[in-house]
């Protein structure tokens, strides 16, 4: 992201990063830290959010705010969340984990909420599954490229690209997404290192 933006050191004022489960690898601040491996520099901050399944649009939103509000003039905002090696619900944590809490709000999983929705609301299979058109439409907007400005790969240590786009894009298969059926998750393993 630096050098496609060709950013001087310092040039950035903050970066705002989700992660919902700040445990083991994602423990620490992986904002700050993807910060100093970008090469940002030294005197720019970097904040880690948590607000669920919404951490990412959270923290692009709060980056907004700030150049918004003239607070700021450089914000990065995104998502670095490493679902497929940190577990859902693995930070433990009162709101899955202890009745007291969960109950009050009539906390669930969204599997569980989805179907009572669905229920609730006389959503057939046949509808959801046709309303559901997301795994299709980020297919074709890849395909035209649409993301080619905002997807960076992902390099090893070496230097060789691992990944070039997110892997578990699946057009053929929306309801998955849709209806609460078992979805995959991929991790996003660098926001700004390119």
């Amino acid at each position: 992201m630096r050098q496609r933006n060709n950013l001087s050191e310092g040039a950035a004022d903050d970066v705002m990063l989700d992660v919902v489960d700040p445990i083991g690898e994602a423990g620490p601040d992986v904002a700050r830290f993807a910060v100093l491996k970008a090469g940002l520099g030294e005197t720019v901050p970097g904040v880690q959010i948590n607000r669920f399944c919404a951490s990412a649009l959270a923290a692009m939103n709060f980056a907004a705010a700030q150049i918004m509000n003239r607070q700021h003039e450089l914000v990065i905002g995104g998502g670095a969340e490493p679902m497929g090696r940190v577990g859902m619900g693995a930070s433990g944590g009162a709101l899955a984990m202890d009745p007291s809490i969960a109950l009050p709000p009539y906390f669930m999983w969204q599997g569980v909420s989805a179907d009572l929705i669905a229920t609730k609301y006389g959503f057939s299979r046949e509808d959801v599954d046709g309303y559901a058109q997301s795994q299709r439409r980020a297919a074709k907007a890849w395909n035209e490229g649409h993301f080619k400005n905002s997807v960076l790969p992902v390099r090893d240590v070496n230097g060789l690209t691992v990944m070039t786009k997110d892997e578990l894009m699946r057009p053929y298969d929306d309801a998955v997404v849709a209806t609460g059926r078992a979805v995959e998750s991929g991790d996003v393993k660098a926001i700004l290192n390119s």
